[in-house]
Formats: structure tokens, sequence, C-alpha cells
């Protein structure tokens, strides 16, 4: 299929539409989606503006070519191109609230390896204070991500998914 058309379609455009948007006639549109003829630079420019901006996976160099993008564009340009904006603003509290919730089991696993370890009585005692050290250490890292903390970004995350419906 062929790229013109792949993005229309992706934004949900008739060719009357986008071709109004690019300020060409609709047969042009018609015979460039077909491959019979070359749009002119200009609605050229506009077409790779508008896909760099459905394909950027930046939040801020997104902003940054959806505010290029003319005012005038057809609803669902603007539509296409806000719903893009919300998926990257919701991406990264998303990998943060997995990167958490992984470093957190991981800490759990290393602190009931020190548990452990302090159970088994040494007769040095600086390999005890050595695994309480490791166990303070651990603690202090596990509260940054605690399941508290988890829900409350898991929520944050909920309240942006729901400012977009």
């Amino acid at each position: 299929m062929n790229g013109i058309k792949e993005l229309r379609l992706q934004l949900g455009l008739s060719q009357e539409k986008l071709a109004e948007y690019l300020g060409i006639p609709r047969s042009s549109l018609s015979m460039s989606e077909a491959g019979q003829r070359c749009l002119p630079v200009k609605a050229l420019q506009m077409l790779a503006l508008l896909q760099q901006s459905l394909q950027s996976t930046d939040h801020k160099n997104n902003q940054r070519l959806a505010a290029s993008i003319s005012t005038t564009a057809p609803v669902e340009i603007q539509a296409a191109l806000r719903n893009k904006n919300h998926e990257l603003e919701l991406e990264y509290p998303r990998n943060r609230l997995y990167a958490m919730s992984s470093r957190y089991k991981e800490l759990e696993s290393n602190h009931i390896t020190a548990q452990r370890m302090l159970i088994i009585t040494y007769e040095n005692p600086e390999e005890n204070r050595f695994w309480e050290d490791q166990k303070r250490s651990i603690y202090i890292k596990m509260k940054a991500c605690n399941p508290e903390k988890q829900n409350l970004l898991l929520l944050r995350i909920q309240q942006m998914e729901k400012t977009n419906l």
C-alpha cells in the first residue's frame, strides 16, 4: 500500500479532507496514492511533518512537531496528534512504575537474604555488623520504591488516562 494512503487512513481522513489540508486538488492526491503522480514539494513536506509527529517516540519532540502543524488542520489530524502526545506522556510514568516494581522485588529478595544471614550466628562481630549494615541499606532503598509509592504512581497514571477520554 502507498505510504500517503497509509498515513491518510491512519489519520482517519478522506482524500478530500487531506487534499484540502495540503492545498492540492483531490484528484492529485488520488493519482499520487495510485503512484501515477508526484505531489508538490510543499505537500510532501507537510505529509512528512505529520508522519514524523505520529512516529515520534520523544514527548518533547512530538510537542514541537505538533505545534508546527497548522491549527487549521482538520479535526482528525489534531485529534491524532493529541492522542499521540497523550500516549507519549503516559509512557514515562508507566516505565517508571515498571522499574519501581522490579527494583522493589529485587530489593525485597536481597532484604530476605540479609535477614537470613543475620539469623545465622556468626562468631565474628564484624560479620554481624556487615549484614546489619546491608539490611539497613537495602531497607532505605526499598522505601524509595515501596508498594505505596507504586500505588500512588499507578493512580496518577489512571488519572492521566481518564483525562484523555
